[in-house]
């Protein structure tokens, strides 16, 4: 049976609009040396999710023209684990990185966002499987 097409759109323009921020930022930093205190803060942390996670996802439903399933579970651990290494373990060894429970925050918010637009959260359309369509 051919899995019908993603219903996921919201997912290519949030990831699109998050990569850019993110790009638009490192380019303020890097090429035009302007910093930002609450960009430089907390703006990589809340995008990392949406990034690391929705970037590969639409490339693989594009490339494949299906749904990747990613459950909730796996993006939440995702988010927690990069909390737990940039705002717990690399500190201690790492002086150039400061633990920040603010951070670890932004982490889940970029997280709850991205199981949004993947339809994890708020679902986009009603489940073929559910008990409701086997009557």
């Amino acid at each position: 049976m051919e899995t019908p097409p993603s219903p996921r759109l919201p997912l290519v323009p949030f990831v699109g609009a998050c990569t850019l921020l993110f790009a638009l930022h490192q380019l303020g930093l890097k090429v035009w040396c302007k910093t930002w205190w609450f960009f430089d803060s907390f703006l990589d942390p809340l995008l990392a999710v949406p990034v690391l996670v929705g970037v590969p996802a639409a490339v693989a439903s594009f490339w494949w023209r299906r749904t990747v399933p990613l459950p909730a579970s796996w993006i939440w651990a995702f988010a927690l684990c990069l909390a737990a290494l940039f705002e717990g373990w690399i500190p201690t060894f790492d002086p150039r990185f400061t633990a920040d429970p603010w951070d670890g925050l932004a982490y889940l918010i970029g997280a709850f966002g991205t199981n949004i637009a993947l339809g994890n959260v708020l679902p986009l359309h009603p489940h073929s499987n559910s008990h409701e369509s086997t009557r």
